[in-house]
């Protein structure tokens, strides 16, 4: 099967969202929401329903609006990358 997945800037998301990724990654048994680290950046599923009510209510707001937009788009997956596209419709960090 092949699946969509958004490929966007870092600059997406704040700094402490940058952190809060980075703590997902390092603890992952006290998150629903599952990160990958690829290095210059993270993948993290596009599927806000696929969250538990406690990872709702410690979700960055910068995270979920780019998860909405994602599904929007049909996405699955959303790739967080340095070198990412910047994308108008989303607001943007400057970190």
């Amino acid at each position: 099967m092949i699946y969509k997945m958004l490929d966007i800037s870092t600059a997406h998301y704040s700094k402490k969202t940058d952190e809060f990724l980075k703590d997902v990654v390092d603890d992952v048994q006290d998150f629903s929401l599952h990160v990958i680290s690829t290095g210059t950046g993270v993948i993290v599923p596009a599927t806000v329903d696929a969250l538990d009510e406690n990872d709702l209510d410690v979700m960055p707001e910068c995270l979920m609006t780019v998860m909405e937009y994602a599904e929007s788009k049909d996405c699955l997956y959303i790739r967080f990358d340095r070198d990412g596209e910047i994308i108008d419709d989303l607001p943007t960090w400057d970190w």
